[in-house]
């Protein structure tokens, strides 16, 4: 069951009179009580109910309900339950970045945080799945979306294991795990601009570095002030995080894989959309914070806020000093994402190379889809540049739109033959990306 970008999570009950499977593989829902009304006998003002005929629901949880911790961060849900379906169990997980690791009672009424890892608090942790081992204990596992990584715990939220991906050399015990593992190899390197992702699972967990529940590095443990801040930046929270540098924590600090201050402060919630995203950032560059890291998979601040458009971000960190090479962009580029339309017209018409390329493989005419400035888009085709160009993981034009919530040029590319059965390297489509055509265009 995906868990939608909502306000508040309302966990529902059905109000059928006979259970019913809520999805394939989650078994059945509990058969309602004896003293609630049949369908279709529920007075049509009832509160808290929707839906129709025997599909009617009944809410009996609401954020207003989680523990506080959650309730600060539930606006950043994204991902899935795992229901634990052993007789007498019935309990339900669930994670929210910022908070960590949730269950929910049987019963439905009562929802508790579970210890979790700080590593895995910090980031969004998708599609919770459970499972059970061979002496039937049951286990957690979480993909970290954001972080490039798989996370499995025990049930009371002990971080047992940290997959990253595997490489082509990596021995994974079956050769056809292996075929497929140089196939996903070769896509994590295309994201990751270079730098596949291994772990050696030949040796027992304990010789393996770095995976210790509070995050070594250097052999020495990360102090609580900076777990607290890391978790306080990807939350957005530019009052905390001000507050716990006020109290001592070290802004310059350095984690597992190269994370800093910087690139968990663009991570772990919708950068794209926060509006306190340069609040948070100028706080960072006036107390000192590196603005020039790279992550072992070759994150920067500035590559990921340009990646995802941000380019407001982007300039702030360039007028504070950032290195502008880690964005590989040319003079064309940059006018694109930071100049005006004036400026992009005359290095143009100067010559400048319509289809060179920024570290996301990006051309000119892809960065003004994704910036959504529509004058610099027509120009730029005016003048010859190729509107079939894609970005990297062969990423086509429309979803530059999609991703910069642009529905103007999402309306415009339809309107200009861009065709919405393109798709990238995994197969996606632009109307999968999107997700719906309205009659008045994409949005």
């Amino acid at each position: 069951m995906a868990l939608a970008r909502t306000v508040a999570i309302a966990l529902v009950a059905l109000v059928g009179a006979t259970s019913l499977p809520a999805h394939p593989h989650h078994g059945s829902l509990p058969a309602q009580e004896a003293s609630t009304p049949a369908p279709g006998t529920i007075a049509p003002g009832a509160k808290g109910l929707s839906g129709q005929g025997a599909l009617r629901f009944r809410v009996v949880l609401t954020a207003a309900q989680l523990p506080e911790e959650a309730r600060k961060v539930v606006v950043s849900a994204h991902g899935g339950f795992a229901v634990d379906h052993r007789p007498g169990k019935e309990e339900t997980y669930f994670a929210l970045p910022g908070a960590g690791i949730l269950r929910m009672s049987a019963d439905l009424k009562q929802v508790v945080l579970v210890p979790t890892a700080q590593e895995m608090k910090g980031t969004n942790l998708h599609n919770t799945a459970i499972w059970y081992g061979p002496d039937g204990t049951a286990y957690l596992t979480f993909p970290a979306n954001d972080a490039g990584r798989v996370f499995t715990t025990s049930l009371g939220g002990e971080l047992l294991n940290t997959l990253t991906s595997p490489t082509g050399d990596d021995d994974l015990g079956l050769p056809s795990v292996r075929t497929i593992s140089r196939g996903a190899a070769r896509s994590v390197t295309a994201w990751s601009g270079g730098v596949p992702r291994s772990e050696d699972y030949s040796r027992p967990r304990a010789a393996r570095p770095g995976r210790s529940a509070s995050e070594r590095i250097a052999g020495t443990a990360m102090p609580q002030h900076e777990l607290d801040l890391a978790t306080a930046l990807g939350r957005g929270a530019p009052e905390e995080v001000a507050a716990l540098i006020a109290a001592g924590a070290d802004v310059r600090y350095k984690r597992g894989q190269g994370y800093d201050a910087l690139l968990d402060a663009v991570h772990s919630r919708d950068v794209g959309r926060d509006p306190r995203l340069l609040d948070l950032l100028g706080l960072l560059v006036a107390s000192g914070a590196d603005l020039n890291g790279i992550s072992a998979y070759k994150e920067s601040g500035l590559r990921v806020l340009s990646h995802i458009g941000r380019f407001d971000a982007v300039r702030l960190l360039l007028d504070a000093g950032a290195d502008r090479s880690q964005l590989q962009w040319t003079p064309l580029i940059e006018a694109v994402a930071l100049g005006s339309l004036g400026d992009v017209e005359r290095l143009a018409r100067d010559g400048a190379a319509l289809e060179e390329t920024d570290w996301w493989s990006r051309t000119a005419w892809l960065v003004a889809l994704l910036a959504g400035d529509l004058a610099k888009a027509k120009v730029l085709r005016e003048l010859g540049a190729n509107t079939q160009a894609r970005g990297r993981c062969g990423k086509p034009p429309l979803f530059y739109g999609t991703e910069g919530h642009r529905p103007e040029i999402l309306r415009w590319l339809l309107s200009i033959g861009q065709d919405v059965e393109q798709a990238d390297e995994f197969g996606e489509t632009g109307r999968g990306a999107t997700g719906r055509l309205p009659s008045t265009g994409w949005t």
